[in-house]
């Protein structure tokens, strides 16, 4: 088994800007996407996603997904975000791997996201690469909804 170094890169803003996104919080969101190749393979990804926001400045967090279909891929990681000029910028350690063999590969993530806030809860589309450097990469577009507690 081998661990892989993913650089997970995340773009976030805020639709509305209110004092309470940026306390001390937990942030939980699950994601759902289809999911294509240049080869032309395609399926779907589902995801979970967990932030702890420890200032304005920093946040500490993780993903687990799968992406079925043509792919039967897990991926795993956690990182550390920073929000300048309240654009969050994530460096995550990571892992993923398929799901019918034992061994891990090495990937590079990046994602772009809008979130709308009603209150503690979020909304918005999502565009994810996957960069395998020994493979194929993967695009995936898709929705995430989320929530916030304190």
């Amino acid at each position: 088994m081998h661990f892989a170094l993913a650089f997970f890169f995340s773009f976030k803003s805020y639709a509305q800007e209110e004092p309470a996104h940026h306390e001390n919080h937990y942030h939980f969101s699950g994601f759902a996407g289809f999911t294509a190749d240049y080869k032309g393979q395609n399926g779907y990804k589902l995801g979970l996603e967990y932030e702890y926001r420890l200032n304005d400045y920093f946040g500490i967090g993780g993903t687990f997904d799968f992406t079925g279909a043509d792919f039967q891929i897990f991926g795993l990681s956690a990182g550390f975000s920073t929000y300048p000029f309240k654009v969050p910028l994530v460096l995550a350690l990571g892992a993923g791997g398929k799901h019918s063999n034992n061994h891990w590969k090495y990937f590079t993530r990046g994602l772009a996201t809008y979130d709308f806030h009603l209150e503690d809860i979020s909304i918005g589309p999502m565009i994810m690469y996957d960069a395998f450097p020994s493979e194929k990469d993967i695009f995936t577009i898709g929705m995430s909804i989320g929530f916030s507690l304190k």
